[in-house]
C-alpha cells in the first residue's frame, strides 16, 4: 500500500480547477456598509477566472445561495493570473479573460455590494458568461449600475490596476487553481451542489452569534472519529512529522474528530497489534478512520487508493514511516525487549555510532542528478586536493542513494541519474589510486545535466573502460552495494556524509569537512586551514534530495 505524502495531497487539492497561479482577495463588501453592519460572523472567499467553466458552475450555485444565507455571510472575490514583465495582467484565457475581469472589478468599484453581487449573479445566469467580455451591459442596467461609469473605469485603467493588485498580493498566498472556495478560512473540498456548500457553511456557523436562519433546517455534517497512531520516540521529521498531511485531511474532511495515540502506551501497542494482525503495515504514523468515512463519498474518493479496510473502518499510512518495534540504538533501553540494548542489538550493527570504526575514512552519499549534491562535490574535491598537497592519504568513498528492487535499480531522478551513478561508481572502482576518480566526478558535478560525459574524462582515464564497467555486471554489483550501504546506515538524503565509517557528518564546504575530519583524526594537516570560497557554494545543510 502506498503512503499518502504531502505532494500527493496538494495535487489532490487542485481537482477540477481551471488553472492559474497565485491570487488574493478583492473584498466585495463596501467599507461604509461593513462599518454600519459590524464584522460578519462568516466569510466566504472565492478565487475565480471570469470565463472558467468550473468557476461558472460554482457561481451558479453560490451567488443565489448567498441571498438565502443573508447578511451574516460576507462574500469576497479574487482573480487568478500573472503580471508579465511589462507589469500587465496575464490571465489563462488571454485578453478576453483580462477584459472580463476588469469589467467585473469596475462594476464593483461603481456599485454597492448588493448591486455588484446581483450583477455577478446575472452574468452567470444560463450561459451569458460565455459571451464575456460582451453582453454585460444588460446586467448592469438590470441591477442599476451606471454602464458609462464602468466603461470610464476600464478606459482610465482603474480596472487594470485593481486586477494587477489582486494578482500581485495573491502571489504571496501560493493558492493555485480556480475555482477555490474558502469558508471561514478553511478550503472547501466538496462538490459544487447547493446542499454540500450549505451544509459546510452551516457547520462553520456553529458557535457564531448570529448563524444564518436557514441553518436551523440543515442536517449537521456527520462527525468522523479518527485515530492517529504515532511514536513520540521518533525524532526524524522526514519520517514522522505529518503535521501538513493531517492539516490537509482536516481541510478535506472538516468534521474529523482526531484522537492521537502514542505507540509506547498500552493502548498504542494494542492498536498496533490489531493493525498488524489485520495485515496492516509495519510503519507508522497511521490514520484509522471510523466507518463514517463512507458518508463522505466525494472526499473519500480523493484518498481511496491509499485506504485499506480495517474492521468496519479504514486504515491509511501517512508520511515516510517509522518502525516502532525496532531497537533505538542510542537511548540505553531495550526497546524491542530481546535482551540486547542499543549497539548490542542485531538491528543496530550497521547504524552510525555502532559500526566498526575505520579512522580516516570518508563516505559521501549522493544522487548524481541532485543539485544540492552536485554543488557540494567541488568542495569535496577542494578538500581532497588540500589533503594531497600536504601528502596526506585520504580514504575517500563515493556512495549513491537509491533502491534495489527485485534485481533492478531505482534512482530518484530516473534513467539519466541511474546511468551517471554507474559511471561515477565505475570511475571510482577503476581509478581509486590517489582519488583520481574525483577529477571525473567533480567535472560532471559542474555540468551534471550535460549529456557529453566523455568531455570530463581526464588524462589517465579511459571512457571506454568506464562505459564497459557501467554497462556490465561489475557496475550493477557496485551500485547495488552502494545502495545497500546507504540503506543500512539509514541515509536517504542527498548529500550526506559519514566519517570514520561510523559517524554522521553534515559539513558541505571544504573548510567544514576538514574541521569535521580533524575532530576525530589527529593528522599534521589539521594544523592547516582551507580558505572558504566567496559565497556559500555548497548550499544550506537542510537542502537535500530525499
Amino acid at each position: 500500500m502506498s503512503r499518502l505524502s504531502i505532494s500527493i495531497l496538494l495535487a489532490t487539492a487542485l481537482v477540477l480547477g481551471c488553472g492559474g497561479t497565485s491570487l488574493d482577495v478583492r473584498d466585495a463588501v463596501d467599507d461604509t456598509e461593513q462599518a454600519d453592519a459590524g464584522p460578519p460572523d462568516l466569510t466566504m472567499v472565492v478565487f475565480i477566472l471570469a470565463r472558467c467553466p468550473h468557476c461558472a458552475g460554482l457561481l451558479k450555485t453560490l451567488l443565489p445561495l448567498r441571498k438565502e444565507l443573508g447578511d451574516s455571510v460576507a462574500i469576497s472575490f479574487a482573480w487568478i493570473g500573472l503580471v508579465d514583465a511589462e507589469g500587465r495582467a496575464d490571465l489563462s484565457y488571454g485578453d478576453a479573460e483580462v477584459k472580463s475581469a476588469e469589467i467585473q472589478l469596475c462594476a464593483g468599484l461603481n456599485s454597492t455590494t448588493g448591486q455588484w453581487l446581483d450583477f455577478m449573479e446575472c452574468l452567470y445566469e444560463g450561459e451569458r458568461w460565455q459571451t464575456l467580455p460582451k453582453g454585460w451591459t444588460s446586467c448592469a442596467r438590470k441591477v442599476g449600475i451606471d454602464v458609462a461609469a464602468i466603461t470610464t473605469c476600464i478606459d482610465e485603467g482603474d480596472g487594470e490596476i485593481e486586477l494587477e493588485r489582486s494578482i500581485e498580493v495573491a502571489a504571496a498566498k501560493g493558492i493555485d487553481g480556480a475555482p477555490s472556495l474558502f469558508i471561514n478560512g478553511r478550503r472547501y473540498m466538496g462538490d459544487h451542489s447547493r446542499e454540500s456548500i450549505l451544509s459546510h457553511v452551516c457547520h462553520a456557523a456553529k458557535g457564531v452569534d448570529a448563524p444564518p436562519e436557514i441553518c436551523s433546517g440543515v442536517s449537521p455534517l456527520v462527525t468522523l472519529p479518527t485515530t492517529l497512531l504515532v511514536d513520540p520516540r521518533c525524532d526524524d521529521p522526514a519520517s514522522c512529522d505529518v503535521t501538513r498531511e493531517v492539516a490537509f485531511l482536516n481541510m478535506l474532511l472538516p468534521t474529523i474528530d482526531l484522537k492521537v495515540v502514542n505507540y509506547p502506551s498500552p493502548e498504542g501497542k494494542r492498536l498496533y497489534k490489531l493493525v498488524r494482525a489485520a495485515g496492516g503495515p509495519r510503519y507508522i504514523p497511521l490514520l484509522i478512520f471510523d466507518e463514517a468515512l463512507d458518508k463522505f463519498p466525494r472526499e473519500k474518493a480523493a484518498i481511496d487508493e491509499y485506504l485499506i479496510p480495517l474492521r468496519e473502518g479504514y486504515l491509511m499510512s501517512i508520511g515516510m514511516g517509522w518502525d516502532p518495534t525496532m531497537e533505538i540504538c542510542d537511548n540505553e533501553i531495550d526497546d524491542n525487549e530481546d535482551g540486547a540494548t542499543d549497539c548490542l542489538d542485531e538491528g543496530c550493527k550497521d547504524v552510525p555510532g555502532c559500526r566498526e570504526e575505520e579512522p580516516g575514512r570518508l563516505d559521501f552519499f549522493i544522487m548524481s542528478r541532485c543539485p544540492f549534491a552536485m554543488n557540494m562535490i567541488p568542495e569535496v574535491e577542494r578538500f581532497a586536493n588540500h589533503m594531497a598537497s600536504h601528502d596526506e592519504k585520504l580514504n575517500l568513498h563515493l556512495q549513491c542513494i537509491g533502491n534495489n528492487l527485485e534485481g533492478e535499480h531505482d534512482s530518484k531522478h530516473g534513467d539519466p541519474e541511474e546511468t551517471e551513478n554507474l559511471r561515477m561508481i565505475c570511475a571510482q572502482h577503476l581509478y581509486r589510486k590517489k582519488n583520481l576518480f574525483m577529477d571525473y566526478v567533480a567535472c560532471r558535478a559542474r555540468s551534471y545535466l550535460d549529456t557529453n560525459w566523455e568531455a570530463c574524462i581526464p588524462k589517465g582515464m579511459s571512457a571506454n573502460k568506464i562505459s564497459k564497467c557501467a554497462a556490465g555486471k561489475t557496475g550493477r554489483k557496485l551500485l547495488e552495494a552502494s545502495f545497500t550501504l546507504a540503506s543500512d546506515v539509514g541515509i536517504a538524503g542527498s548529500p550526506s556524509g559519514m566519517l570514520d565509517n561510523n559517524f554522521e557528518m553534515n559539513a558541505r564546504d571544504a573548510a567544514g569537512i576538514l574541521e569535521a575530519f580533524c575532530a576525530r583524526n589527529d593528522r599534521p594537516v589539521c594544523k592547516t586551514t582551507i580558505e572558504p570560497v566567496k559565497g556559500d557554494s555548497a548550499g544550506p545543510l537542510t537542502d537535500k534530495c530525499q
